[in-house]
């Protein structure tokens, strides 16, 4: 009996141990207070606990006992609202105001998946699920194999044609248009002309404007506001010359004198015109 006893209180104390020792509370290492650090953003702050991630279970989860998800679940929120803010940094505006913002690999594996499931896909849903294909093969960078393909051989072009010869008829008909001269044509009297001052100049007078050029004026200015596509020469102002009479204006006065007075006179007489003078 005095055995028995004595076994059943051995067999009980160590119950009693391995209760206790199994009851033993988690022993956790105490960090020594950090001093204040300044406020990070978002982006900073996700590869701050991406790479101190390993270092803080190493130092303050050092246990071997503790679960996986014991040890990251209180970084679990702090994660979450890091991925948000920097999230937040990639929101855009499109052309119609709506807020959008780059898909992460897990909407794009998501997508990809869900596309892939369905028998029919429209036009617009196929291209985008080819978009975002390319998209995922790109992110895992895979290798690029060159394509090596040999040149062609090169072959010469044909030798050009001479020009056919050119039938003389069509050439003597261009060179038989008439056309008006022009010193003689309305463009020569819009433009002007770019003579020197004649001999035995008088005076020169930049103000008056005589009735004909002022018409001439005004046709310049309706015809640059009928055709504003066409291209329209600079206009420059002419002065009226005065001068002593001389051969080359002769022609003119007989013509004025005609209107005058009767037709076949002739100016070309010096004591006429001291006659008219006088």
């Amino acid at each position: 009996m005095g055995g028995s006893e004595q076994a059943s209180s051995e067999d009980s104390d160590y119950v009693e141990t391995n209760k206790s020792r199994h009851k033993r509370p988690r022993k956790r290492r105490r960090c020594a207070p950090q001093p204040e650090q300044e406020p990070v953003s978002g982006t900073d702050r996700v590869a701050l606990i991406v790479a101190s991630l390993l270092e803080v279970l190493r130092n303050d989860y050092a246990d071997e006992d503790d679960a996986f998800d014991d040890l990251v679940e209180p970084l679990l929120e702090e994660c979450m609202q890091a991925r948000n803010a920097y999230l937040e940094t990639l929101i855009d505006l499109d052309e119609t105001g709506r807020r959008i913002r780059p898909l992460r690999r897990e909407e794009v594996a998501t997508l990809i998946d869900d596309m892939s499931k369905k028998d029919r896909s429209s036009p617009l849903e196929a291209m985008v699920f080819r978009k975002l294909k390319l998209e995922q093969k790109k992110q895992l960078g895979p290798k690029i194999t060159e394509i090596l393909v040999e040149d062609p051989p090169l072959t010469p072009l044909p030798p050009s044609l001479d020009p056919p010869p050119v039938d003389p008829s069509v050439l003597d008909a261009l060179y038989g248009i008439q056309t008006t001269p022009f010193h003689n044509s309305f463009l020569s009297r819009l433009h002007g002309t770019k003579q020197g001052m004649p001999e035995g100049v008088i005076a020169v007078d930049w103000e008056t404007r005589t009735p004909w050029m002022e018409l001439m004026a005004d046709i310049r200015d309706h015809y640059t506001l009928a055709h504003p596509e066409r291209d329209h020469p600079a206009e420059e102002n002419s002065p009226i010359t005065y001068s002593t009479l001389n051969a080359s204006q002769l022609p003119q006065v007989h013509d004025l004198l005609e209107r005058s007075f009767w037709t076949g006179i002739d100016g070309a007489n010096i004591s006429f015109f001291h006659l008219i003078m006088f």
